[in-house]
């Protein structure tokens, strides 16, 4: 396999910093926050220099630490935008210390010019701690999300009693995606085994680096391919803008609630200013037990102002809320249907009573079937449209103060001393009643829950008469505020 190859499967794993130069593929470096934001493929390179005392070792008379800044500051300057770089170094500061450890630029906290001072400043004094490196940046790797690429190039095996090759192992296996390349500068065979080792440990390749022309050779290598990362996603990220659909235009609306335009379900810009205290209106049909949800985030202008607010079937408001001068501000409103019909039409308003709606404004529409009991619907909120049910497990949804549906009725069939058993598991941040009604629709057995996300169980037997139906009851008793939908779950069991 050339060093090309090698590198390449390097490259596809992730994160874990090793000695010496550690080129962590991932992030984009050296960019303003602007670019951060527009462009967040890339590569992180994590620089970790080997400062230790050996590295005053002289190849082809010349100091080795002398040959790692200078290559390591030409690599560096040639590196494209849109790679994310960091340092870390060790043995820099004293003798015999194997916590001697720093990370002197976190991974995309620096510029250029700012690394490759440190990088000139370090002068090798102490030890050769591999593993209490790698321990030190796990944090570091951890975050990362998208892919991370290590280069360890060292001159050295471990001197602190470290063992890196099993750390590694450790990381990998702990789900942080790490691909680790080393280069051995100028070093033993019995080192070379080491370090052979941690790159094999880490899913990557071995490269001996004897002379200042190898180990620009090597990082060369590792250069070109974090360059050929970086423009490839550049180009697949081109290819899937050009491949998405374009936003819908978010077309006029009506003047009036009258003359509401049908609006299907979906994500839309608005590319136009919605006057003061005026809205634009839509038409939506919303199902018994859906959720209807309208997002709007503002644009990247100062101080924009969005509102949105939806209506129901009588034209009364509902659900509102309004964005007041916040750059990219997202506000999310709905609202829960019960079953007094199959379906309905709610109605939504663009548009603030305090400033102009601003242009660029992003709304997207949908549906959540927050049906009950495994049905396509909501079920009934009185006796006479309760669900016929039988033992088992059941989930359903009720309203927060963002909707209609505050009953859910349930119907099973009782013989005579049968008892019927409920118990309801109700979100973390919601308290629900549950109760048993006789055939005569009297309240025989009540159970509250204590406290939010408390379980709330209840139990009755029938009377030794003959077979009756019984209703069970559902309802909140405390919610959260602005929540439209509450899942809770149902657990009925009749015993002789």
């Amino acid at each position: 396999m050339t060093m090309k190859c090698s590198i390449k499967t390097l490259l596809k794993t992730v994160q874990v910093p090793l000695l010496i130069f550690a080129f962590l593929i991932g992030f984009p470096p050296f960019q303003s926050p602007a670019q951060a934001q527009s462009e967040s493929s890339g590569a992180n390179i994590l620089f970790i220099l080997d400062a230790s005392g050996s590295m005053r070792a002289k190849v082809e008379n010349k100091e080795k630490i002398a040959i790692a800044k200078e290559v390591l500051t030409n690599l560096i300057k040639e590196l494209p935008e849109g790679v994310k770089v960091g340092l870390e170094v060790y043995g820099h500061r004293s003798k015999g210390d194997c916590n001697d450890i720093q990370v002197m630029v976190p991974v995309g906290q620096g510029d250029k010019e700012t690394l490759i001072k440190q990088i000139q400043s370090m002068q090798p004094k102490g030890e050769t701690p591999i593993a209490k490196s790698l321990e030190i940046a796990r944090e570091q790797l951890k975050e990362a999300e998208q892919e991370t690429t290590v280069v360890l190039v060292s001159d050295g095996k471990e001197s602190c009693k470290g063992d890196p090759c099993a750390l590694i192992k450790t990381l990998r296996e702990q789900g942080i995606k790490v691909t680790v390349h080393v280069v051995g500068f100028g070093v033993t065979s019995e080192e070379k085994q080491q370090l052979t080792c941690i790159a094999e440990a880490g899913g990557g390749k071995y490269f001996t680096a004897q002379n200042a022309n190898q180990l620009k050779g090597a990082l060369t290598e590792v250069k070109k391919e974090v360059i050929e990362k970086v423009e490839a996603k550049a180009e697949v990220k081109k290819e899937e803008k050009a491949k998405a659909p374009q936003m819908a235009i978010l077309p006029k609306g009506g003047d009036s609630l009258e003359a509401a335009v049908p609006l299907p379900l979906g994500e839309y810009l608005a590319d136009r200013i919605v006057p003061k205290n005026t809205q634009e209106y839509y038409a939506v049909t919303v199902k018994a037990g859906q959720t209807l949800i309208l997002k709007f985030r503002t644009p990247a202008t100062a101080h924009p102002y969005a509102g949105a607010t939806i209506y129901n079937e009588d034209k009364n408001s509902v659900s509102s809320d309004v964005i007041i001068g916040d750059t990219g501000a997202l506000k999310t409103i709905g609202w829960t249907t019960n079953s007094t019909k199959e379906a309905y039409t709610f109605y939504l308003g663009v548009g603030n009573i305090y400033n102009p709606n601003a242009k660029g404004t992003v709304y997207s529409i949908s549906l959540e079937d927050n049906f009950d009991a495994n049905t396509s619907s909501d079920v009934g909120d009185d006796f006479e449209k309760a669900l016929q049910i039988t033992p088992g497990k059941y989930k359903g949804f009720l309203a927060g103060d963002q909707g209609d549906d505050y009953k859910d009725f349930y119907l099973i069939t009782l013989k005579a001393n049968e008892k019927v058993s409920v118990k309801v598991t109700p979100p973390a941040n919601v308290q629900y009643k549950v109760s048993i009604w006789d055939q005569d629709r009297v309240n025989v057995a009540e159970k509250t829950s204590a406290n939010p996300g408390a379980i709330a169980r209840v139990s009755w037997a029938a009377p030794s008469e003959s077979e009756q139906e019984v209703h069970l009851l559902i309802e909140p008793n405390r919610v959260p505020k602005n929540s439209a939908s509450l899942p809770y779950t149902m657990e009925v069991s009749v015993e002789p």
